[in-house]
Order: C-alpha cells, then sequence, then structure tokens
C-alpha cells in the first residue's frame, strides 16, 4: 500500500501543483485512516510517546560520542522534522537510536530507491560466485534471450554502465504515465526497460534510471537461476541475520530490482556495517573487498553534489567527503564513512522528500560528523 501512497506523490509532482503543508497533513491524515500506516502528522515528532531508543539498558559510550546523543536529540527537538528514524553506529558501538511515529527499530520500513544498492551487492556476490564473468560484460550476454531488443548502440550497453547509471536509456520518475506505472502494467518488464529509446549513447553520461536498475534483477535470476529476492535471502540476508525484509515482484514474476524493498533501520545498520566492514559480516565474507571497493570508486560524475558508484550515492555537501550511501526517496538513507567506521541510518516519510534531504544534510554536517571525527 506503501508503494501506492508513493505513486500518488510521484503522479502529484509531475502534474506541477503545489499543495500548503495543511493539504498535504489533510491528504496524509486520510491515508493513514485508511491504510493505517503512520498517525497524525501534526503532533510534535519529539513526544516521548511516540519515540523509542534501541540503546541497550546501561549502555555506556565513550566520551565523545556520549556526548553527542543530547546534541542530535537537541537539534531534533528544536524543530519540525519528518523522520521516522535515527540511528548512529561507531566503530561497531551503537552510539544513538531513535524512532518516531510509533515506528519499531526492528519493524520493516519502505525502502524505496535505496534497494538499487543491494542488487549492486548482489551482483558482486554473482561475480564472487562465477555467476557473472565481469562488470564489462556486454548485457546482452547476461540476457541472451532478449538479443533482438539489443539493436544499434544499445548493444553496447555493459554491466557497468548499468551499475553506473549511464545505459542512456529513457526512464521518466514523475508524473502521470511515468515509467513506474507502465513497467508494473507491462507483461515483460526487461522488454519494457529494453524497448525504450536511447537518449544518450551508452557510456557517455549519467542519467538516473530505475529501470536500469531493474535490469540487474533480471540478470540475477539469469544468471542463478532463481530471483533476486531468493539469492538475496541465500547469500545476503540469511547470513547477516536478516529475517524480517520483503521485496516485491512485478507482474512477469521478477523482483523489482531498483525499488519496493522495506527494510527495518536494524537490518539497514547490518548492511552498513558489512560495507564498513569490506564485505565481512563478524568474520563471514559475504561480499568480495575488491567489489566493495569498487562500489565506493567515483565512477560518474552526477551534477547533484555527488559522484556515483556502483549503484552507490557518494555525496560531497554532507560533511565528509568519504562517505558512500544508499538513498532512497524521502529520506530512507545508509551513510557510511568507511575511514570512520561510522553508519548512520534514516528513515522518513516520502511526502516530505526535499525536506528530508535537506534535514538529513544538516543534521549530518552540522551535528553527527562534529561529534564523531
Amino acid at each position: 500500500m506503501a508503494e501506492r501512497v508513493a505513486r500518488f506523490f510521484r503522479r502529484l509532482r509531475g502534474t506541477g501543483l503545489k499543495m500548503t503543508r495543511l493539504v498535504g497533513w489533510t491528504i496524509l491524515g486520510s491515508l493513514a485512516l485508511f491504510i493505517g500506516c503512520r498517525p497524525s502528522l501534526e503532533k510534535s515528532v519529539a513526544d516521548d510517546a511516540r519515540t523509542e531508543s534501541l540503546l541497550p539498558s546501561g549502555h555506556v559510550a565513550d566520551e565523545r560520542t556520549d556526548s553527542l546523543s543530547p546534541k542530535i536529540d537537541a537539534w531534533l527537538d528544536s524543530r519540525k522534522h519528518h523522520f521516522d528514524a535515527v540511528v548512529v553506529q561507531h566503530r561497531g558501538s551503537l552510539v544513538y537510536s531513535r524512532m518516531f511515529n510509533w515506528f519499531r527499530a526492528d519493524q520493516p520500513h519502505e525502502f524505496q530507491s535505496a534497494t538499487k544498492t543491494i542488487s549492486s551487492i548482489l551482483i558482486g556476490i554473482a561475480l564472487d560466485d562465477g555467476l557473472v564473468k565481469s562488470i564489462d560484460q556486454p548485457v546482452v550476454e547476461l540476457l541472451p534471450e532478449y538479443g533482438a531488443l539489443f539493436v544499434g548502440e544499445k548493444a553496447n550497453v555493459t554491466l557497468d554502465h548499468v551499475l553506473t547509471m549511464r545505459t542512456g536509456l529513457r526512464w521518466v520518475d514523475f508524473g502521470i504515465g511515468n515509467s513506474f506505472e507502465r513497467i508494473e502494467a507491462a507483461h515483460d518488464s526487461v522488454s519494457f526497460v529494453l524497448n525504450e529509446p536511447l537518449d544518450s549513447k551508452p557510456g557517455e553520461r549519467f542519467f538516473y534510471n530505475t529501470g536500469s536498475s531493474h535490469l540487474l534483477s533480471a540478470i540475477i535470476q539469469r544468471q542463478t537461476g532463481m530471483s533476486a529476492f531468493e539469492y538475496a535471502k541465500r547469500r545476503l540476508f540469511e547470513p547477516l541475520g536478516i529475517i524480517q525484509v520483503s521485496w516485491p515482484t512485478l507482474a512477469d514474476g521478477r523482483t523489482q530490482g531498483g525499488w519496493g524493498m522495506y527494510l527495518s533501520p536494524m537490518d539497514m545498520l547490518k548492511i552498513g556495517q558489512m560495507l564498513a566492514d569490506g564485505g565481512t559480516h563478524q568474520g563471514r565474507r559475504i561480499v568480495s573487498r575488491s567489489y566493495v571497493d569498487a562500489m565506493f570508486k567515483r565512477r560518474v560524475e552526477t551534477h547533484l553534489n555527488s559522484g556515483y558508484g556502483y549503484q552507490l550515492w557518494l555525496p560531497d555537501d554532507h560533511g565528509h567527503k568519504d562517505f558512500g550511501a544508499a538513498r532512497g526517496y524521502g529520506g530512507q538513507d545508509i551513510f557510511v564513512a568507511r575511514d570512520l567506521n561510522l553508519i548512520v541510518i534514516f528513515t522518513g516519510s516520502i511526502a516530505f522528500p526535499e525536506r528530508n534531504t535537506r534535514d538529513i544534510r544538516l543534521l549530518l554536517k552540522d551535528v553527527i560528523l562534529p561529534g564523531i571525527k
């Protein structure tokens, strides 16, 4: 149901209509009553009855991080925000956590486009398993049954192009008739993506394309013989101890490669820590260090105050030059600073994407990082 709400806002944004804050709250309140998703946004987000911490009783942090918690609390309590979770882990120790809007730390939350980073990790695991030969492999070799659709320049699209958002294929995120609506109605989701025209040559420039990310799911299914979700459960989620996770499929049975996952803040933390630890979890190798390094390597400029790696944002304006971030619409984020062994998790309301994006940047830059460094 939350995906339907997300589609509603994509359609509304595409029409160019402007909602006042009051109208926005009214719509969201009605939706909340209908689907039971999030109660009364007009109450103070600092209301103790609606917050929860997952810090253990008697938790003791080092002196520097111990002083960080009241600073984050003060920042959050001083303004109206739309976060559902803020979690900070440093050097393997949980130093801050706070849930809002009656969300729990172990409750799956919409992950939105941060799902793309999971698909990238699965490609790394498939490479480790020998199921994919190379990052530079042409996609037509990985999806040979669609060979007839790789005409002209499309034949030059490689796995590297898909991972770095440089396929050149068209995709429309917002507005009536957007690509999300069309792919969900398509009989064959891969055909839908590949039949779209090229707006630029493969490899020429960055263009954010969720349809291209969906090709990663198709590649995983074709090369492993199981859906991306099933492969993820066996090779990623179960080894990390992640059980409460959902990842929907499209009409053709393929896992949505670029969106749709639900993951709890606690489990987002496990993903972030695994990346910070170079692809290991409690000494167990999940994905090769070389692939994690490749994910964090700046491969293309986005002109959005960020570089981009393998389905991973590399932001320039969040107070630390070595962040890698899985980012989802509306503030569903995993920030990883490997050099600091720092993981910061955010979840929030998809009704306030610009506000959440701004608040995440400010909280990281002005409060969290100064308290860590």
